[in-house]
């Protein structure tokens, strides 16, 4: 057991005792929610006898303290304006390596779910209407306050860490600096696809991005009132809608916003979720590597048509603050190439996967972003 882990039982152990202590109760059962957070989670349905004889159920989460400390200012932050669970009990000591949150538990199907249970053209037309009715509640959200950030607020805001902190800090080099032998060996290499030769390599793309993150005293950025992550995989449906894993709530410019909720529930859902169906929707028909150069033929047995039209919904919901107007130092293609790049280890992703991984990059970054289905000119 490493120290982590067990100092993380420790806690548990704390966390358990106070949570007894403070609702004068006794923890029945403890289990992973591995639905949402999959195998290695560190957040739990308990259920607790209370004593008045009934029983409750509780959502309880562990984190490192700063990251606790986020998601607390996220669910201040939105509490107001749409549907999070209610937060009944936060630790206390400070000392501590972890933290946790106990919250409501909310019961129901994550939206995620939801949309993979979609089989004909009338479960489509269904979901749409369930993403205007989640896409108005966001907008609820947005619409009350539009700011202007500074750089530096900007660069400190919680969502930010999406981003600014993975292009700089420890996921890009775990990625893809760490190891000279792994995808990032490919970086520099022009991409040929169907013909098409891409301007620039990835490595060129990404630094690109990272140069429009040079600091400058009198760069402001237009801002709303955002969730930060609000994909399918963050909602949770019942009688209502539910907004979780509030952590990166914030001001944040509109295409911050939309980054991931785009990225995730389009594209994102065959890397980051489905890479082994991600050949059901493109193949690699040739592949080889000449003379610094990596050529592909790649054909795409059907579209992605429940994704696509599930995009097209959100742009046209978010039409008000989300379009080639934005004022933003980051373009929207930017936000999608990091939120693919930085998202999950590419590296460990089956060997055609990998392949369309690196494909995915200069795609992105050069597609029209508010005509989804224009990723296909490129096949």
């Amino acid at each position: 057991m490493t120290d982590n882990e067990l100092h993380l039982r420790m806690i548990i152990h704390q966390a358990l005792y106070d949570i007894e202590k403070s609702l004068n109760a006794k923890v029945t059962s403890m289990e992973k929610i591995k639905t949402v957070y999959g195998f290695n989670t560190t957040s739990f349905h308990i259920k607790v006898s209370l004593a008045n004889g009934n029983t409750t159920s509780y959502f309880l989460k562990f984190g490192n303290t700063e990251r606790i400390r986020q998601e607390l200012a996220g669910i201040s932050f939105v509490e107001k304006f749409i549907p999070t669970p209610k937060v009944v009990l936060t630790s206390k000591e400070e000392s501590f390596r972890f933290g946790w949150t106990l919250s409501e538990y909310i019961s129901g199907k994550l939206m995620a779910e939801n949309f993979l249970e979609i089989e004909n053209r009338n479960d489509l037309k269904l979901f749409c209407e369930l993403e205007k009715e989640k896409e108005a509640l966001l907008r609820n959200l947005h619409d009350k306050i539009k700011t202007i950030l500074s750089y530096k607020s900007y660069i400190g805001s919680r969502v930010n860490q999406l981003f600014y902190g993975r292009l700089f800090g420890e996921r890009y080099q775990l990625f893809f600096a760490r190891d000279h032998n792994n995808l990032s060996s490919y970086f520099n290499h022009r991409l040929i696809v169907n013909g098409k030769k891409f301007q620039f390599t990835i490595g060129e793309t990404l630094k690109m991005i990272q140069e429009k993150y040079t600091p400058q005293a009198d760069r402001e950025v237009m801002a709303i009132m955002g969730h930060g992550d609000a994909h399918h995989g963050n909602i949770i449906l019942n009688s209502k809608i539910w907004f979780i894993d509030n952590e990166y709530a914030d001001f944040m410019p509109p295409f911050m916003e939309l980054a991931k909720p785009y990225y995730n529930d389009f594209i994102g859902r065959l890397f980051f979720h489905h890479p082994k169906i991600l050949n059901q929707y493109f193949q690699i028909d040739h592949f080889e590597e000449k003379n610094n150069q990596l050529v592909f033929k790649i054909s795409y047995p059907q579209k992605m048509i429940n994704s696509l039209a599930i995009t097209q919904v959100k742009l046209q919901m978010r039409n008000k603050f989300v379009n080639n107007k934005t004022d933003d130092f980051l373009s929207l293609n930017d936000y999608l190439v990091l939120c693919h790049t930085l998202t999950r280890d590419p590296n460990a992703y089956p060997t055609e996967s990998r392949l369309l991984f690196l494909v995915f990059i200069v795609i992105l970054a050069q597609f029209d972003p508010f005509d989804p289905e224009s990723i296909y000119k490129f096949f």
